[in-house]
């Protein structure tokens, strides 16, 4: 999550050819970015946005099955 456009779009897209250099078992099952992350965070950290947070929801439980298996 960032304040900017592009979420961490970038940084992601940097690391994976590392990951796959050193052998890593990666999770190719999607992507979660949060744009704009100053609107859909609370004071406290909490993510308040609906939507986003269904997305992680549903991110975290394809994460959760791939780690499983």
């Amino acid at each position: 999550a960032t304040p900017g456009a592009l979420a961490t779009a970038l940084v992601q897209s940097a690391w994976l050819p590392i990951f796959r250099a050193l052998g890593c078992q990666i999770w190719a099952g999607g992507r979660l970015g949060l744009s704009g992350a100053m609107q859909l965070f609370d004071d406290q950290g909490n993510l308040t946005d609906p939507d986003s947070r269904e997305a992680l929801r549903k991110f975290i439980a394809g994460f959760a099955d791939f780690a499983a298996a």
